[in-house]
């Protein structure tokens, strides 16, 4: 059984601290310190770094590559260096990418998910798919961060009313262990070209459509390595919730965000209901589960950012802290007890 994930926080004694939305080399040192090398109270999540001799992290030019220390064995490139150049408005992301190998920082490397056909023709146009900072020039994000040594899951409140909620890491796949390209990555993407501010309409965990399988514009933040059985390179990915737990209708291309509409408690059990976060193909077929990340079969007003539930019955002895809202006024549950899947 996996260990739970590790929470990191801008409030803890001798983290980062909260994100600057503008600048540089704020958010690859909030990686750095949580993933590779911990910090005062907060052992590292076992993730190691391209160049990395000993405790000593060698990036360059705010541009860091941070390696999975278990799983897939993945690589997650990250350029915190301003990537959208000029000032004022801009200088609030910095660009991502998922890699099967990786042997320098300019990027050099091989298997990127997304690809750059798939970044050119992201719903957004212009789109670099990145981790947005924030709304506005000099505020200071909180943010927090839960993480193994093969997936991390991050959430930073933005100034736009809610989570960013970005992901890189394997999944729990139906597939099991067979399964070597388990590894997704999820990001906020849309037109951030210079003088404009970062574009909040796609991505993110809770701003995906249901699959619509059309044309590669339908893609929305969330790739996959590869197909479970290794044969197609970068492909689309969806993570949707329980739809019958839900009042829309789950139809190709429909925004299903991770809320439910159930009364709360339910009448019937006087209880409330919550369901894993499931990931679909761009065939609809199920991959697999997000591993630790669930969500509430309730509406939104019935939760409280930073509370803590514990399940009772077939989810004892599970223990989840709420984070919301996100982007789309979704509700994050993170799994904090030792019982997060893994294969």
């Amino acid at each position: 059984m996996a260990s739970q994930f590790t929470l990191y926080t801008s409030s803890d004694y001798g983290s980062p601290g909260p994100l600057l939305c503008t600048g540089a080399g704020g958010l690859l040192n909030i990686f750095n310190q949580c993933l590779v090398s911990g910090y005062s109270g907060h052992a590292a999540a076992g993730w190691t770094k391209l160049g990395s001799v000993g405790s000593v992290i060698n990036d360059s030019s705010n541009v860091g590559i941070f390696k999975q220390g278990a799983g897939c064995g993945y690589y997650l490139y990250l350029n915190d260096n301003a990537p959208d150049g000029g000032g004022g408005a801009v200088n609030k992301g910095a660009y991502a990418r998922g890699y099967k190998t990786m042997t320098a920082l300019t990027p050099t490397g091989w298997g990127t998910f997304p690809t750059d056909l798939q970044v050119a023709t992201e719903t957004g146009g212009t789109a670099n798919y990145g981790i947005v900072k924030g709304i506005d020039t000099n505020t200071a994000r909180p943010w927090q961060l839960y993480a193994d040594s093969s997936t991390f899951y991050f959430f930073m409140f933005d100034g736009n009313g809610g989570y960013g909620s970005y992901m890189f890491g394997d999944i729990y796949s139906l597939w099991g262990s067979s399964d070597l390209n388990r590894c997704a990555i999820c990001l906020a993407g849309g037109d951030r070209g210079a003088g404009a501010l970062p574009n909040l309409a796609y991505g993110c965990l809770d701003r995906q459509l249901t699959p619509l399988v059309t044309t590669a514009a339908d893609m929305y933040g969330f790739y996959m390595s590869d197909s479970y059985a290794g044969t197609v390179g970068s492909t689309v990915g969806y993570p949707v919730g329980d739809p019958s737990k839900y009042n829309g209708v789950m139809a190709a291309g429909t925004p299903l965000p991770l809320i439910g509409s159930i009364p709360f408690p339910n009448p019937a059990d006087s209880s409330y209901h919550i369901s894993p976060i499931w990931v679909l193909d761009y065939n609809w077929n199920i991959r697999g589960r997000l591993r630790g990340l669930w969500y509430p079969c309730h509406p939104l007003v019935n939760f409280s950012d930073g509370a803590s539930i514990s399940g009772t019955n077939d989810l004892s002895p599970k223990t989840f802290n709420v984070i919301c809202p996100g982007w789309g006024n979704g509700v994050f549950l993170m799994e904090t007890s030792n019982t997060v899947e893994t294969n």
